[in-house]
């Protein structure tokens, strides 16, 4: 939990659900260890078609003096590789503090041409740094890859299931679309029914999609 207690919310404070994770996997067997620990580690030899996703997130609390402000934020992942990707803040709770009101509605994370960009739409400040050798950079753990087949390998179990989410594939949409379902440590994990494993929900408030564009068709995923 962060702790404003200046007049102006730090970068780190308002884009701390933003924070980098990368960290190098060498094993498929780490891979999957991501849904055991909840820690952003990603094989860099995976990759997801390109996508545009609407979705929403519980943004992480902050106090202002004594009290704890908290809402939903919602954002679009504009993804096209692992190497390149942007992922921006559409609607944000209001940060009430004595000298005004802050939101971080526009503020953005992106990885372009090896550069880690982010803005934060509350200072109006931009930074950049660049990104690791070898290492995959993600948004956030619910953007860490895992293939099905490979997390079923492992001995995770799917079942089918009916969500409120709009996906497409290419031109082909579907309201409440069917997505496969996975469980562990009493922890939902709702992938797009595809077998490259683009999350749709993780845990109660995490994560949650809300539309998914993505650019090529469709491969089920293999779940009975």
């Amino acid at each position: 939990m962060e702790n404003l207690q200046s007049i102006m919310p730090s970068r780190r404070t308002v884009l701390a659900a933003l924070v980098i994770v990368a960290i190098i996997v060498v094993s498929v067997v780490s891979v999957v260890s991501v849904i055991r620990s909840n820690v952003a580690a990603q094989s860099v030899n995976t990759d997801w078609p390109s996508f545009t996703m609407t979705y929403e997130i519980m943004g992480s609390p902050t106090l202002v003096g004594r009290t704890e402000q908290s809402g939903t934020e919602v954002r679009r992942m504009e993804y096209t590789s692992k190497n390149s990707w942007t992922d921006t803040v559409t609607e944000a709770p209001d940060i009430e503090t004595t000298v005004g009101t802050f939101n971080l509605t526009g503020s953005f994370m992106s990885l372009d041409n090896g550069v880690i960009t982010e803005y934060d739409s509350i200072t109006g400040t931009t930074s950049t740094v660049a990104a690791t050798d070898g290492v995959s950079h993600v948004a956030g753990a619910a953007f860490v890859r895992n293939s099905i087949d490979k997390l079923q390998e492992h001995g995770y179990e799917f079942t089918q299931v009916e969500t409120d989410v709009r996906v497409c594939f290419q031109s082909v949409c579907e309201d409440n679309a069917s997505g496969i379902r996975m469980e562990y440590n009493n922890r939902e994990y709702i992938f797009v029914d595809d077998v490259r494993g683009i999350p749709l929900k993780r845990g109660a408030t995490s994560f949650k999609a809300r539309e998914v564009l993505i650019s090529d068709s469709k491969q089920p995923a293999p779940v009975d």
